[in-house]
């Protein structure tokens, strides 16, 4: 079945996608709880963020990836369903890059957004001095995208709330449960982590998952697209 044909079958038959996305952290490769969540993720498509080579060594075989230069940069896929096709993004602001995905006829935007840091305010101080930064690239990504196909917008978002969230607010339909965090770091929580969903798809669930060393958490939607 071509690509319009079956986007036009999962439309009409309301299928459902288990999707997740989690920030593994570049810094902790191969770390043994971290691999048993990600493991224990019965999802359809799980996307992860800061992989290294050294990550994809140890998660092994069946990894759909793709790696950038850098430390934090790599982005990794574990899914069930084909990809149909697939597009790296660069940045424009030299951060990290976006991929969208298409999986079964639905597209996927996966980001890790600039993150709250500046070498003159230091870690986490002022995210209006980044926000305008996260924007851009959100903005950026979202002109890259089909408008005609159904859509989900997942990962780190290095913001709880802000102007790249507020921008995606004014263009999507719905935006899956916002009030667990998924970023802890000493006694500091946030929502980093976030889905969005385009006209078309609806959110029928949404949990966070307290496992792994990392510093963020994996946040497991259930979407259903049609009806």
């Amino acid at each position: 079945m071509d690509e319009a044909l079956l986007e036009l079958s999962l439309r009409r038959s309301g299928m459902q996608f288990s999707l997740a996305t989690y920030n593994v952290n570049y810094g902790m490769p191969g770390n043994l709880r971290t691999l048993a969540a990600i493991r224990a993720l019965d999802v359809d498509a799980l996307f992860l963020q800061e992989t290294t080579p050294e990550w994809e060594r140890a998660l092994g075989a069946g990894i759909y990836r793709h790696w950038k230069p850098g430390r934090a940069g790599g982005q990794a896929l574990i899914a069930r369903l084909r990809v149909d096709r697939e597009e790296i993004l660069d940045a424009p602001t030299g951060w990290f890059p976006a991929w969208i995905v298409i999986l079964g006829g639905l597209q996927i935007l996966a980001v890790h957004l600039r993150p709250a840091f500046s070498l003159a305010s230091g870690f986490h101080r002022d995210f209006l001095a980044t926000g305008a930064v996260r924007k851009l690239e959100i903005e950026t990504y979202l002109a890259r995208l089909d408008a005609d196909k159904p859509t989900v917008v997942l990962g780190d978002f290095n913001e709880p709330d802000g102007p790249a969230l507020a921008t995606l607010r004014a263009r999507v339909d719905q935006q899956a449960d916002a009030t667990a965090h998924t970023w802890r770091f000493l006694h500091w929580k946030r929502r980093y982590d976030h889905v969005f969903v385009g006209p078309g798809v609806e959110v029928t669930a949404t949990a966070v998952v307290d496992a792994g060393a990392s510093d963020h958490l994996p946040l497991v939607c259930r979407v259903r697209v049609g009806s």
